[in-house]
């Protein structure tokens, strides 16, 4: 099953056929995406996409966009704080874009160090891929985004936000504060910490 969020919706593809007895199953054949993708805007729901070619679903799923190729991490430190974002409002992890020629692991750690304001970091391990649709400027795009663990040295450092990008605080998030973080981030944000780190949210 491949997981697919836009803003407060979730795109679940799959080729399970127990998934197809769920409320808001769409089989991929006759599924009008556009109409589903428009409802994202303003309502939060799940739907779920079946076709009996999962890879196969997936491609289509994704020939239906611009695509675009991010890289970012789940920066802790000897205290195993996570180290946290805050753009646009909202709680979320260092990533950005990965430039032509740029391998993805270097990537990453450029984007943690140039949005916090941090030397230092260390590539831990793979931590997995998110998958996220957005808009802008009419075109409509899908982001896949390398997610890795990596360490920091905290010490006589102090995270400094990368204003130019929207980026207003950084901080270290001690695991007892990040309900703060789950009440007021992304769904495959909360999801991916959850996972990875093995930190429990309310929901």
């Amino acid at each position: 099953m491949y997981v697919i969020f836009k803003n407060n919706c979730s795109f679940f593809l799959t080729n399970d056929l127990s998934d197809t007895s769920r409320s808001n199953c769409l089989h991929w054949e006759n599924c009008d995406l556009d109409h589903y993708l428009n409802s994202c805007n303003t309502e939060r729901n799940e739907y779920y996409i079946y076709y009996d070619d999962l890879e196969k679903l997936f491609e289509d799923f994704k020939k239906r966009f611009v695509h675009v190729l991010a890289a970012g991490g789940l920066v802790l430190n000897k205290n195993h704080d996570l180290l946290m974002i805050y753009r646009n409002d909202t709680w979320d992890l260092p990533k950005g874009k990965v430039e032509k020629g740029e391998e993805i692991e270097a990537a990453a750690v450029r984007e943690v160090e140039e949005e916090c304001g941090l030397e230092g970091i260390w590539l831990d391990q793979f931590a997995g891929l998110t998958y996220h649709l957005y808009e802008m400027e009419g075109k409509h795009f899908f982001k896949t985004t390398y997610w890795y663990t990596m360490g920091a040295s905290s010490e006589g450092q102090i995270p400094k936000p990368q204003l130019e990008e929207g980026i207003t605080r950084v901080t270290w998030m001690a695991k007892e504060d990040l309900l703060e973080v789950f009440n007021n981030t992304y769904p495959n944000i909360k999801r991916l910490i959850t996972k990875v780190l093995g930190y429990e949210s309310d929901s």
